[in-house]
């Protein structure tokens, strides 16, 4: 039997059965969900009764606690047609009004929820709308073709939260996905095989060659890069070298995603360079994040003194555009001038996306007199967004698969990274409306 110390407990500590005290009332959690959004972030939901009626509230801890304790509303109750413009728009307006009051559209999230006491999972989407002063919040979901849901809520704070005291007989959770317990349980057993195995074979080899010294390293995979260092320890061959990022992409496959990235690298021997493009390479989340604004640029390079420079920028500005070996600075009708590479060297031209971004010499001199080793450079504003990067016109042109990737798949299969949407169930459905059983 668990002990818990009730002097310390938090509303983070909840599970069915507990009680607290919330706006002068006893409440009793009649049950737990848990919500996947993606890339492992997950929310809580608990079901609360104050004996009258019956709420939802929602835990969101993500570098500060989020709670907010929610309604469910009957979806026609909002003003229009709203399961109406969800069937012919795949989205509601990004204004909706309840109960007089006028609601913005802030947040569209897929995701997965499941009642903890076993391990099954529906699909849906929802988006979440706050009123203009953040105290109202309102989140409409659609499960399905034809089953809409809303909720109204506010946001509350934790120390309107008191005397939270634990059931006895606490609920068991079950696992989030029953296959991977299952075979993380064979891993962990085929490891201690292995081990056990390693022992036995070192253990032979020092009775075996006592006069020997063997030195057995264990490395972590290298197969997953996770930092620019390490992506130039593995790809930078040459006495210079430049390494662009020529596209991302995010596989999802059950209940986690696998992170790619896709290189072109230019290696110098000998003042010659031979360019090539990577298949695609895993990454790190934490890698894949730190360079989603960089497609098409490079993000490191060695120079001829040896100096590694990391920071993000246009493809070839470190070693190779302005360099008189390999071009010459030309200028158009318009007065532009640009850069163009000898016949010899033109396939860099195209391995830097240049027909879709030339390189102008006062975007050349900015770059080398202000950002080259010290920030990141992605040019002059170009409307709303830069001249060089993931949002730039230029590679909207040169990159359309990463594109059509990005709009069919990548806008709904993000994480969570604000407030969650809040989602509904009782002891015998998925949804707070009811209307759906498991």
């Amino acid at each position: 039997m668990a002990s818990y110390d009730s002097t310390n407990m938090r509303i983070t500590d909840l599970e069915v059965g507990f009680l607290f005290e919330y706006d002068l009332k006893n409440w009793q959690v009649l049950e737990e969900f848990e919500y996947d959004w993606g890339n492992e972030f997950y929310t809580k939901e608990f079901k609360v009764s104050d004996s009258e009626q019956d709420y939802f509230l929602e835990l969101e801890d993500d570098d500060e606690l989020l709670i907010s304790l929610y309604q469910k509303i009957s979806v026609l109750g909002i003003e229009g047609n709203i399961p109406g413009a969800i069937k012919a728009n795949d989205e509601p307006p990004t204004a909706v009004v309840y109960n007089g009051i006028q609601f913005r559209r802030v947040e569209e999230s897929p995701g997965y929820w499941r009642n903890v006491k076993n391990s099954n999972w529906s699909k849906f989407i929802s988006w979440d709308y706050e009123s203009a002063n953040g105290k109202h919040f309102l989140t409409i979901e659609r499960w399905g073709e034809e089953e809409f849901e809303a909720s109204y809520g506010y946001p509350v704070s934790e120390y309107k939260f008191s005397n939270i005291l634990p059931r006895e007989n606490r609920q068991k959770r079950a696992p989030r996905d029953v296959e991977y317990e299952r075979q993380k349980k064979s891993k962990n057993l085929y490891a201690l095989l292995i081990a056990v195995g390693l022992i036995l074979v070192l253990s032979g080899m020092m009775r075996c060659s006592s006069s020997s010294h063997v030195s057995i390293s264990t490395e972590q995979n290298d197969n997953i890069i996770g930092s620019a260092t390490q992506l130039a320890t593995k790809y930078g061959k040459g006495d210079v070298f430049s390494i662009m990022l020529a596209d991302m992409k995010v596989n999802n496959s059950g209940w986690s995603n696998s992170y790619l990235h896709q290189y072109t690298v230019v290696n110098t021997l000998n003042n010659e360079p031979e360019g090539s493009t990577t298949n695609w390479v895993p990454v790190t989340r934490g890698f894949y994040t730190s360079q989603q604004n960089n497609l098409g640029m490079e993000i490191i390079s060695k120079d001829s003194t040896g100096k590694l420079n990391t920071q993000a920028a246009p493809a070839g500005y470190s070693n190779y555009i302005g360099n008189q070996r390999y071009g010459h600075w030309s200028t158009n009708s318009r007065g532009e001038t640009f850069w163009s590479f000898y016949g010899k060297y033109m396939f860099m031209s195209s391995l830097f996306n240049m027909a879709f971004q030339p390189a102008y010499r006062n975007h050349y001199s900015d770059y080398r007199s202000n950002y080259y080793g010290r920030n990141a450079y992605y040019g002059p504003s170009a409307g709303s967004s830069n001249y060089y990067g993931t949002n730039s016109q230029g590679m909207k042109a040169a990159k359309p698969d990463f594109f059509e990737r990005k709009t069919g798949t990548t806008s709904r299969s993000s994480g969570r990274t604000s407030r969650s949407s809040s989602r509904w169930g009782n002891s015998n459905s998925r949804s707070r409306s009811g209307g759906f059983g498991k």
